[in-house]
């Protein structure tokens, strides 16, 4: 989890990030060097049977196998190393495990797994979470992942069932998921959990998670003491990579807040803002930090 720290002062501002514990961030590609596995509880109506897949036969896009691209050095069942290479989907690592979903009956719905998380939510917290199913069954499977409040028994965000073709079939590949959800007041000091669900009518089709990543980050205000900013010319900003930062300022001590036309979208790496108009010691400024 990253927190950022809102660095406000008369006449500057600065973004700090640094690691403390909301909602523990975590992935894991279960692999057998960094295996969540152990931890996946049945959280369904029915119980289902959770399992590691150390073989993983079909945890890539089979279609790197073929020369989809007109290139005749594709298909080596290398992912993404030449032009146009660009069709496998997952961690692109052939047969080194997965996780199962392992269903008993042909309700669907009824059966799912969770993992639960370290740390609870803060106010505004920005929680997202990918992941990519695959399937080793022999026929079609169906699924869909959530990130659930374990603490008041609430889906926060959900995606839509999606049905996942088996291996043999021409079209099959893995699927990527993701989903974000933001904080309120409600999700505050409660704890999260991440849960995929089957919507299969066989107790046949179970799901298989090839890799998923959960972050999140915290904007919270930081002040300090005043300083003088009468030959400032811009100001270093921490940056976290997809977060949209907007410089503001206000000239009655914070009451209200106006964009000075300054937005930069982070990139992880240490960017410059300023004020368009010259920064001014009468003023106060600050950034904020938002999903674009």
């Amino acid at each position: 989890m990253k927190r950022l720290h809102l660095l406000m002062i008369a006449g500057a501002c600065c973004v700090a990030a640094n690691s403390m514990a909301a909602i523990v961030e975590i992935s894991d590609d279960f692999s057998t060097t960094n295996n969540t596995y152990v931890n996946w509880v049945s959280v369904g109506v029915s119980n289902a049977v959770i399992q590691h897949d150390a073989v993983s036969t079909y945890d890539f896009d089979k279609n790197d196998f073929v020369d989809s691209t007109g290139n005749p050095l594709d298909g080596d069942n290398i992912v993404s190393n030449l032009v146009g290479d660009t069709e496998a989907l997952g961690d692109g690592l052939l047969m080194d495990g997965g996780l199962v979903l392992n269903t008993q009956d042909g309700t669907q719905g009824n059966e799912a797994m969770g993992l639960t998380l370290g740390g609870t939510m803060e106010l505004d917290e920005k929680i997202s979470l990918t992941a990519t199913l695959y399937n080793d069954n022999n026929s079609f499977t169906s699924v869909r992942i959530q990130l659930y409040n374990l603490t008041d028994g609430v889906v926060l965000a959900e995606s839509a069932n999606t049905t996942i073709q088996s291996y043999p079939n021409v079209n099959y590949v893995p699927i990527n998921f993701s989903l974000e959800h933001q904080a309120v007041t409600t999700d505050v000091g409660d704890t999260l959990q991440i849960r995929l669900v089957e919507n299969a009518n066989s107790g046949a089709r179970d799901g298989y998670v090839d890799n998923f990543a959960l972050t999140s980050f915290v904007i919270e205000p930081f002040p300090l003491a005043d300083v003088s900013v009468e030959d400032m010319e811009g100001m270093s900003v921490e940056t976290v990579t997809g977060i949209q930062y907007t410089l503001e300022s206000s000239d009655n001590m914070g009451t209200s807040w106006t964009s000075t036309g300054m937005s930069v979208l982070g990139n992880g790496e240490t960017m410059y803002l300023f004020d368009p108009k010259g920064f001014s010691a009468s003023k106060i400024y600050r950034v904020t930090g938002s999903t674009p």
